[in-house]
């Protein structure tokens, strides 16, 4: 085969890789939790933070708008998996926070992502098992 036409097919078994990794993450995410996409997004990003973070900087961390992090912080908070703080100095910047109910639900979240592709890559192939294990590491 030439050097064309091999990298045509890695270049496909790649795009097929990242659409089955995606079918699979959001389905681990619908079996392990009711949380969307973006707000599941959030709360691994507070998870990993550690402590507060206003919710600006999160804005600008996931390139998303502050109404988007707002409505998001809405729901992690009435889930009781995060929890928010007005800003020291100013009355209308907020912090947010990750619960630990928040981070207990990453966890359970994330070992459901792991399993979803786990039952989807067939691991015996050494090129679709480093597709997978970079897929969980990411």
């Amino acid at each position: 085969m030439s050097p064309r036409k091999e990298n045509l097919s890695l270049d496909s078994a790649y795009f097929v890789a990242v659409e089955m990794t995606h079918d699979a993450l959001k389905r681990g995410l619908r079996s392990a939790s009711r949380l969307n996409i973006t707000q599941y997004r959030m709360l691994v990003k507070l998870a990993a933070a550690g402590e507060s973070i206003a919710q600006s900087e999160l804005s600008d961390l996931l390139g998303l708008r502050p109404n988007v992090i707002t409505q998001a912080a809405n729901a992690l908070e009435d889930a009781k998996f995060a929890k928010r703080e007005v800003g020291p100095g100013d009355g209308r910047a907020r912090r947010i926070a990750a619960t630990e109910a928040g981070i207990v639900h990453v966890c359970a979240v994330n070992e459901s992502i792991v399993s979803q592709l786990y039952a989807l890559f067939p691991t015996e192939d050494a090129a679709w098992r480093a597709i997978l294990e970079t897929s969980i590491t990411a």
